[in-house]
Protein backbone atom coordinates (compact mmCIF):
# COMPACT_ATOMS: atom_id res chain seq x y z
CA UNK A 1 0.00 0.00 0.00
CA UNK A 2 1.45 3.42 -0.87
CA UNK A 3 2.23 5.99 1.80
CA UNK A 4 -0.50 8.55 2.45
CA UNK A 5 -1.68 10.79 5.25
CA UNK A 6 -4.88 9.66 6.98
CA UNK A 7 -7.96 11.79 6.39
CA UNK A 8 -9.00 14.06 9.31
CA UNK A 9 -11.83 11.76 10.41
CA UNK A 10 -9.75 8.54 10.20
CA UNK A 11 -8.38 6.77 13.26
CA UNK A 12 -4.69 7.70 12.84
CA UNK A 13 -5.24 11.32 11.82
CA UNK A 14 -2.72 13.78 13.25
CA UNK A 15 -5.18 16.66 13.12
CA UNK A 16 -6.41 16.93 16.70
CA UNK A 17 -9.32 19.08 15.57
CA UNK A 18 -9.89 17.00 12.43
CA UNK A 19 -13.44 16.07 13.27
CA UNK A 20 -14.31 19.69 14.05
CA UNK A 21 -12.77 20.89 10.78
CA UNK A 22 -14.61 18.25 8.77
CA UNK A 23 -17.92 19.27 10.39
CA UNK A 24 -17.81 22.77 8.89
CA UNK A 25 -20.65 22.88 6.33
CA UNK A 26 -19.58 22.77 2.66
CA UNK A 27 -15.91 22.27 3.51
CA UNK A 28 -13.24 19.75 2.56
CA UNK A 29 -10.05 19.18 4.57
CA UNK A 30 -7.11 18.34 2.31
CA UNK A 31 -3.72 17.60 3.88
CA UNK A 32 -0.81 18.06 1.49
CA UNK A 33 1.04 14.84 0.68
CA UNK A 34 4.79 15.06 1.36
CA UNK A 35 7.74 14.70 -0.97
CA UNK A 36 8.92 11.21 -0.05
CA UNK A 37 12.63 10.37 0.12
CA UNK A 38 13.80 8.61 -3.03
CA UNK A 39 13.86 4.80 -2.98
CA UNK A 40 17.61 4.29 -2.99
CA UNK A 41 19.95 2.14 -0.95
CA UNK A 42 21.28 5.29 0.75
CA UNK A 43 17.77 6.11 2.01
CA UNK A 44 17.19 2.61 3.37
CA UNK A 45 16.96 1.51 6.99
CA UNK A 46 18.97 -1.21 8.68
CA UNK A 47 18.77 -3.04 11.96
CA UNK A 48 20.69 -5.77 13.78
CA UNK A 49 19.94 -7.89 16.81
CA UNK A 50 22.60 -10.08 18.36
CA UNK A 51 21.33 -12.46 21.00
CA UNK A 52 22.97 -14.98 23.33
CA UNK A 53 20.86 -17.58 25.11
CA UNK A 54 21.87 -19.12 28.42
CA UNK A 55 21.19 -18.61 32.12
CA UNK A 56 20.89 -14.93 31.25
CA UNK A 57 19.64 -13.94 27.81
CA UNK A 58 21.56 -10.94 26.48
CA UNK A 59 20.67 -8.93 23.39
CA UNK A 60 22.21 -5.96 21.60
CA UNK A 61 20.00 -3.99 19.22
CA UNK A 62 21.01 -1.42 16.61
CA UNK A 63 18.74 0.51 14.22
CA UNK A 64 19.71 3.25 11.77
CA UNK A 65 17.08 4.66 9.44
CA UNK A 66 13.99 6.82 9.21
CA UNK A 67 12.13 7.49 12.43
CA UNK A 68 9.00 5.29 12.42
CA UNK A 69 7.11 7.68 14.74
CA UNK A 70 4.56 10.05 13.19
CA UNK A 71 6.57 13.29 13.43
CA UNK A 72 5.25 16.39 11.65
CA UNK A 73 6.44 19.89 10.90
CA UNK A 74 4.04 22.78 10.50
CA UNK A 75 3.64 24.89 7.39
CA UNK A 76 0.69 27.30 7.32
CA UNK A 77 -3.03 26.83 7.89
CA UNK A 78 -4.81 27.88 4.70
CA UNK A 79 -8.52 28.26 4.10
CA UNK A 80 -9.45 28.76 0.44
CA UNK A 81 -12.81 29.33 -1.14
CA UNK A 82 -13.96 27.17 -4.04
CA UNK A 83 -17.21 26.82 -5.97
CA UNK A 84 -18.19 23.86 -3.78
CA UNK A 85 -17.40 25.63 -0.49
CA UNK A 86 -14.25 25.89 1.63
CA UNK A 87 -11.02 23.95 1.12
CA UNK A 88 -8.95 23.72 4.32
CA UNK A 89 -5.23 22.86 4.35
CA UNK A 90 -4.46 22.15 8.05
CA UNK A 91 -0.82 23.24 7.65
CA UNK A 92 1.44 20.29 8.41
CA UNK A 93 3.57 17.74 6.55
CA UNK A 94 5.41 14.64 7.78
CA UNK A 95 9.02 15.13 8.75
CA UNK A 96 11.31 12.39 7.44
CA UNK A 97 14.42 12.35 9.58
CA UNK A 98 16.89 9.62 10.35
CA UNK A 99 17.61 8.22 13.81
CA UNK A 100 20.11 5.83 15.31
CA UNK A 101 18.97 3.67 18.21
CA UNK A 102 21.24 1.37 20.24
CA UNK A 103 19.98 -0.89 23.01
CA UNK A 104 21.26 -3.56 25.37
CA UNK A 105 19.05 -5.75 27.46
CA UNK A 106 19.24 -8.86 29.57
CA UNK A 107 16.63 -11.22 30.94
CA UNK A 108 16.78 -14.01 33.50
CA UNK A 109 14.28 -16.38 35.10
CA UNK A 110 14.23 -16.65 38.87
CA UNK A 111 12.75 -19.81 40.36
CA UNK A 112 10.79 -22.42 38.40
Amino acid sequence: MPYRLPKPNERWSVISAGTALSNIPDSEVIAQEPDLPSRTLGNGSTGFRIQRMGEIEWAVNLFHGYDPRPVFKTTALRVMESQAGLVIDPGFVPSFHRITSIGLDGAAVKGD
